[in-house]
C-alpha cells in the first residue's frame, strides 16, 4: 500500500512540470544528433493499418461525442484525425466544449518527416508568455509536450511526439488548463500499439 501511495505521489509531482530533456549544457550539436537518432529509428518501423488506427479512435471523449473523423492516408505517410463536441446546454455548439485530434504515425521514410517537428518538442525547452497567451514545454506523464494558449479565442494546443513513434497534436477549446490532461488521459493513447 504504501508503495502504491508512492507511486501515485511521483506521478502527481510528474504532472505539469517543466520539461527538461538535456542540461543547460547540452549542445546544440548533441541535440541534433540524439533527434538525428530518433528519426533514422522511425524509418525501419512497419507501419500500422488504416483499420487499427480507425478501430482505437473512440466515439466520445468527457461526454463529447465524434462529430467527424476518419484515417489520412497520403503519400506514404498513415494517420487519423477527428473531432468531438459538447453542446453547451443552454447557448449551443458555440459555447461548448471540443476537442480536435490529429495523430501521424511516424513510421517509414514519409511519416519520419512529417513527424519531425513534433520529436524536435522532445529536445525544446520554451517558456514564452505573450500578451495574447503564451508557449511552454512541460513534462506529462514521461511525455514532453508543447503547451500552447491563445486568450483571444480560448484555445489550448498540445503538441508532443508520443511513445517514440505517433506525432500528436490536440486542440482544446471550453477547457480549463486544469482539465487538459484528463483529456489526454481519456484518449488512452497507450492502446494505439497494444
Amino acid at each position: 500500500m504504501t508503495s502504491c501511495a508512492q507511486e501515485s505521489k511521483q506521478k502527481n509531482e510528474n504532472t505539469n512540470k517543466p520539461a527538461k530533456t538535456f542540461g543547460k549544457g547540452a549542445s546544440a550539436i548533441e541535440k541534433i544528433r540524439a533527434l538525428n537518432k530518433e528519426t533514422s529509428a522511425l524509418k525501419s518501423l512497419e507501419p500500422l493499418k488504416v483499420k487499427e488506427l480507425e478501430n482505437w479512435l473512440p466515439e466520445t471523449i468527457k461526454g463529447m461525442h465524434k462529430t467527424k473523423g476518419g484515417a489520412l492516408t497520403q503519400d506514404g505517410i498513415i494517420g487519423i484525425n477527428a473531432s468531438y463536441l459538447k453542446e453547451h446546454p443552454e447557448y449551443g455548439k458555440d459555447f461548448g466544449t471540443t476537442v480536435s485530434i490529429l495523430i501521424i504515425d511516424g513510421h517509414g521514410e514519409k511519416g519520419a518527416v512529417a513527424a519531425g517537428s513534433f520529436v524536435s518538442i522532445k529536445y525544446d525547452n520554451i517558456n514564452s508568455d505573450k500578451s495574447n497567451g503564451y508557449t511552454k514545454t512541460i513534462m506529462y506523464e514521461d511525455t514532453v509536450v508543447k503547451e500552447e494558449y491563445t486568450k483571444h479565442n480560448k484555445l489550448y494546443t498540445l503538441s508532443f511526439f508520443y511513445d517514440n513513434r505517433f506525432a500528436v497534436e490536440m486542440k482544446l477549446k471550453g477547457f480549463e488548463q486544469n482539465e487538459l490532461w484528463e483529456v489526454f488521459k481519456a484518449f488512452k493513447l497507450n492502446e494505439l500499439t497494444n
